[in-house]
């Protein structure tokens, strides 16, 4: 069973992803309201899908997991008004983050449909179904988040769909010494 060291592995990337989308933060009442709606809406998503039927061994890492994904989401989506990132960056972050959110919310409710013996609908199917949402939202959380470390001038040559949005003060430093 991969599913606790796949966690661990995922635990590191949740970590490293937290720390690099922090920056910024600052204790205000803006950033209390996106912590509260962030755990509001992981904590109504793992009461109502997750809990029931978890395994009792799965509920301590499965948590915890729940709870560093959740903050993960909070910081990630943070980036758009925290002005340390470009406007089109930080919207890419908020993007990454909440395909990343959900691929992990399928990855579990696919072992939980796997695991179970209570459907009417034949494993295969579940699998195969939970298996499509899972690459739906990972490939565009893996884009997402790798195009984020590039420059805007790069990611607008190469996808020139890119819109312009107002420069903040993070895009004009970036401009200002790559030229």
């Amino acid at each position: 069973d991969w599913l606790i060291p796949g966690m661990c592995a995922f635990l590191c990337s949740q970590i490293a992803l937290i720390i690099r989308h922090s920056r910024n933060l600052h204790a205000t009442w803006y950033e209390a309201l996106a912590a509260l709606t962030c755990y509001a809406i992981a904590g109504c998503l793992f009461a109502y899908y997750v809990l029931p039927g978890l395994p009792p061994e799965l509920l301590l890492p499965v948590g915890v997991y729940a709870l560093v994904l959740t903050t993960g989401l909070w910081m990630g989506v943070g980036t758009l008004w925290r002005n340390f990132y470009p406007k089109s960056i930080a919207a890419f972050i908020a993007l990454g983050v909440i395909c990343f959110f959900m691929t992990d919310l399928y990855v579990i409710l696919n072992y939980k449909a796997s695991s179970s013996t209570q459907h009417s609908v034949p494993i295969e199917f579940r699998g195969t179904f939970f298996g499509f949402l899972i690459w739906m939202f990972y490939i565009p959380t893996q884009v997402l988040l790798a195009s984020s470390g590039y420059r805007l001038r790069f990611l607008r040559s190469v996808f020139p769909v890119i819109p312009r949005m107002q420069k903040d003060a993070g895009e004009r430093f970036h401009s200002r010494f790559t030229r």
